[in-house]
């Protein structure tokens, strides 16, 4: 009989609980299925790659190895004794199972093939296991981390305790002959937290910089965390953030339309990139391409493509896509949508009472503001008259959280993270500080640098007495100036130039985060 290698965290792994059998009928089995099946999911739709034959999952009584990958028969044996464990942690059940889960799929998502004999990963690991492939299970820590915190769990805070449990709960000293300690099992995951924490705080400042149409800087932050991970929605906020730098872009006798791109659905705050549009267009429709490779289904990023190829003047393309995604619509905002980007290509060709047409159309089609506005711009600019952002005034950043007032450049001890930027071949630099009020962040490059300070006080408001839990409409009651909208998954962030404020809104209109900015 072969041996089965074993790796050192593999406390589970990925299932894939849809084609599970739930034979078993015993009530509480079936109530572990179904929370296991959730947060499954949960993680499944982060990651968002609809091309792989996911594992399935089989519980197993006792405690022999807390969970094994046997990739074989391609199925995880999850140990009672790790659900157990999990339930410990009660309310935080689910964060401690989803970052158990997310560890053991990116051992079978990323292909870790190191496995002795090909069969299995098991927890226990021998101590030369863990020394030679130490590059992988940071790898799956860093990733699973990660996912677990784009699927909304708070997996990270508990992880020093997680280990803790898991070696009490199965009777092992923490000082072990042939395995890794307790301490170098906790230290290792707690370098890889810290790694996840900072990859977090890129990723969010890069979705404020798509808001604030600093879409280059925000495809320097965003490539920066694909080094380190890898997932359907990041490609997508690349691709998109590529066309909407390329729709800004400057062209000699060319009107730029306004397109319902996902992260930046209209572009008042406009800043054209001096990187060359082909170019632009080019890496957009290489990263989007990828994305819809993941998941042939996900409308949002095939609409992205679509602005992408109209751009890039490949109608062929563009009316190909468009009737492709015509069965994947749901609702009327998303018909208006293709009918704005129909309307666009009309336009550049030459066809103007055809796109203006469409622009009605998709006026007639949705009441959404964001399409409202859109083909309302569109027509104007098909008239050659000005658009309402053009108009935009950019005011001053009066607001003070924290004690911290972006007026005036303070020195502060920053976290620096240094990446380069393939499209302007300059370094971009995110400075970070955060204190128990509020979080500054500088995105610094040649050019310039955008000030970023986010209120942390769920009790604070803003001088005109607007905060956490207040709505779209009381927004408009106090703040009489354009609005920029930028959609996002959760919601979408609306922006108010005039005052140099940005809040974060769920998807119930209602103000989750707000802060204000700078740019000097």
């Amino acid at each position: 009989m072969k041996k089965i290698a074993i790796t050192w965290f593999s406390l589970l792994s990925f299932i894939l609980l849809s084609t599970t059998s739930h034979s078993n009928t015993n009530p509480s089995r079936s109530a572990t299925y179904d929370m296991m099946n959730e947060v499954y999911n949960d993680l499944k739709m982060a990651i968002g790659d609809q091309r792989r034959t996911w594992p399935t999952l089989e519980i197993r009584p006792g405690a022999s190895s807390v969970l094994a990958y046997n990739k074989r028969k391609n199925i995880i044996y999850v140990d009672e004794q790790a659900l157990a464990i999990c339930r410990l942690f009660e309310h935080q059940e689910r964060d401690a199972f989803a970052f158990l889960l997310a560890h053991e799929m990116t051992h079978f998502y990323q292909e870790h093939h190191w496995q002795e004999a090909g069969f299995a990963t098991r927890f226990l690991s021998e101590e030369h296991h863990f020394e030679d492939h130490v590059a992988d299970e940071k790898e799956a820590d860093l990733f699973g981390a990660f996912i677990t915190h784009l699927a909304g769990y708070q997996s990270i805070k508990i992880i020093p305790n997680l280990f803790d449990q898991v070696y009490n709960g199965y009777r092992l000293a923490a000082e072990l002959t042939d395995y890794p300690t307790l301490e170098e099992r906790k230290k290792t995951a707690l370098e890889v937290c810290d790694k996840v924490k900072s990859l977090i705080q890129v990723f969010e400042t890069a979705n404020y910089l798509v808001a604030l149409d600093e879409h280059l800087s925000a495809v320097a932050a965003y490539e920066y965390v694909l080094q380190f991970v890898k997932y359907k929605e990041l490609y997508s906020n690349i691709g998109a953030s590529l066309v909407a730098a390329a729709a800004t872009h400057t062209e000699y006798g060319k009107t730029n339309f306004r397109y319902p791109i996902e992260l930046d659905s209209d572009i008042p705050l406009r800043d054209g990139s001096d990187a060359d549009k082909k170019e632009l267009l080019q890496k957009a429709i290489e990263y989007l391409t990828i994305a819809t490779q993941m998941d042939n289904q996900h409308y949002r990023t095939f609409v992205n493509l679509a602005c992408a190829y109209t751009l890039d003047e490949q109608y062929e393309n563009t009316k190909t896509l468009i009737a492709q995604l015509y069965p994947m619509v749901r609702v009327k905002k998303q018909v208006a949508e293709l009918s704005i980007i129909q309307g666009i290509a009309s336009a550049q060709m030459g066809y103007t009472e055809n796109a203006k047409e469409l622009f009605e159309e998709a006026k007639s089609l949705s009441s959404v503001a964001s399409i409202q506005q859109l083909a309302n711009e569109n027509i104007a600019l098909l008239k050659g008259e000005k658009t309402a952002t053009d108009a935009i005034k950019m005011g001053f950043a009066e607001e003070k959280i924290g004690g911290i007032d972006l007026t005036y450049q303070n020195d502060f001890p920053f976290q620096t993270i240094q990446f380069a930027n393939t499209f302007t071949y300059e370094e971009n630099q995110l400075n970070f500080h955060e204190t128990s009020t509020a979080a500054l962040i500088h995105s610094d490059t040649e050019e310039k640098t955008v000030a970023i300070l986010l209120n942390k006080d769920l009790q604070r408001e803003t001088l005109k007495g607007i905060g956490v839990n207040d709505t779209y409409q009381d927004l408009k009651k106090v703040y009489s100036s354009p609005f920029k909208i930028t959609n996002h998954a959760d919601g979408y962030f609306l922006v108010v130039p005039a005052e140099k404020l940005i809040f974060d809104m769920n998807n119930r209109n209602q103000i989750v985060k707000w802060g204000v900015f700078e740019i000097y």
